[in-house]
């Protein structure tokens, strides 16, 4: 498995992966009708963000042979109050995604990608690092505790066209 990061050759791939992650995390807590209107194609602008050109976020991909297998985007931490979603980098930053194709669940991939994006907020000293997860979902609940995050008592609404959902946000509390 190849960690790199990515490029906007890989937009289509990461595109895949986050619906079929998707999919398979929160079948029976999100609708299936909100699941099959989940975006496929990305936009221009969309394809240029995965070259990594922007100052406030970043993505790595794990590519097994020519497959991108997962991806983790990381960044300025995001305040979830606000419409806009504004980053704020004095707040520390933020695991902003990590989906793996269900294929490669448990096969340490998932690993490999938050040792990758915690190197690059250590490289950017943006601390603490927080991330926000679906009530709801479990399993990656269970893998953010076994990378050293905790929940730290903040939650959020989360509206998906008016399917309202609970996020718990968890912070990194044991040095890397």
């Amino acid at each position: 498995m190849l960690i790199r990061p990515s490029t906007a050759a890989d937009a289509r791939d990461i595109f895949r992966v986050r619906k079929k992650s998707w999919k398979a995390a929160y079948a029976g807590v999100i609708s299936a009708e909100f699941m099959d209107r989940i975006q496929e194609e990305p936009t221009p602008l969309q394809i240029r963000g995965f070259d990594n050109l922007m100052d406030d976020r970043y993505t790595y991909v794990a590519v097994d042979g020519e497959r991108v297998a997962a991806f983790l985007t990381v960044g300025h931490y995001r305040d979830q109050d606000t419409p806009d979603h504004t980053r704020r980098p004095e707040e520390g930053g933020e695991i902003w995604a990590l989906y793996a194709d269900p294929a490669y669940y448990r096969s340490g991939v998932g690993t490999m990608l938050m040792k990758a994006g915690l190197a690059r907020l250590d490289e950017q000293g943006l601390s603490p690092v927080r991330l926000w997860v679906l009530r709801e979902n479990e399993r990656a609940k269970a893998f953010y505790r076994s990378q050293g995050f905790e929940w730290d008592g903040a939650s959020s609404d989360l509206d998906l066209n008016g399917e309202i959902h609970v996020e718990d946000r968890f912070a990194l509390i044991r040095p890397r």
